[in-house]
């Protein structure tokens, strides 16, 4: 933050990043009851994961090594999570999508998914605990980029009816790994947690998985 401080100190957000930086990022939830919190991570824990999931239980679990060597996440005794205070636990999924390789072939590819919309036990009652379910979104931060394809749109055809000669170039940029630069805050990480039953390649105890830093299917 020092370093960035004297870059941003006049920028509006400013002061909530420097909070993520030096405490991590804590997510507005409203809060869940003792007896409901510690019945719903009995639920998932039996649960296990999605089907999609198991069934690319070796990519997964690759990616499970991968994140837990970098810190991204702490593998804990399954047992052990129903003691932990606050914890909250969601299943893994391994939705697949269409990218494209290095020579422009279409090609299908999975990605780890925390489902932390899940209300596992609850489903067709209507009772909805999930944590993104809690999230309290007033006091998220504004979208200030909103309707980005859309916008893009228009301005290819306003720069085409310009300059309808041209050659018209643009470049795409990635993060790598972008919801990982940021870590969670203790309060948000508990209620962040997984398991990798159903995808430990030995079949021996799975371990629940307590992510430190942003997920991929939180609010």
């Amino acid at each position: 933050p020092s370093i960035l401080e004297p870059i941003f100190v006049d920028h509006p957000l400013w002061p909530m990043l420097k909070e993520h930086l030096e405490k991590g990022v804590r997510w507005p939830l409203e809060p869940i009851g003792e007896d409901e919190r510690k019945a719903d991570i009995e639920e998932v824990i039996e649960y296990g994961n999605h089907k999609s999931a198991e069934k690319s239980s070796e990519e997964i679990h690759k990616a499970c090594v991968k994140e837990i060597e970098r810190g991204w996440q702490l593998p804990l005794p399954i047992g052990k999570v129903t003691e932990i205070p606050g914890a909250v636990v969601a299943p893994m999924g391994y939705p697949t999508q269409y990218t494209i390789d290095e020579e422009g072939n279409r090609i299908l590819k999975g990605r780890t998914t925390h489902d932390q919309s899940a209300n596992i036990g609850h489903r067709g009652t209507g009772v909805k605990r999930s944590v993104n379910d809690r999230v309290i979104s007033k006091h998220l931060t504004p979208l200030q980029y909103g309707h980005t394809a859309s916008r893009h749109m228009h301005r290819l055809v306003a720069m085409r009816s310009k300059y309808p000669g041209v050659k018209l170039c643009q470049a795409k940029l990635d993060y790598k790994s972008a919801y990982r630069r940021m870590h969670l805050h203790g309060e948000t990480a508990v209620q962040c947690t997984t398991t990798m039953k159903g995808i430990s390649p030995d079949r021996s105890e799975p371990r629940a998985l307590l992510s430190l830093r942003q997920t991929f299917g939180g609010s």
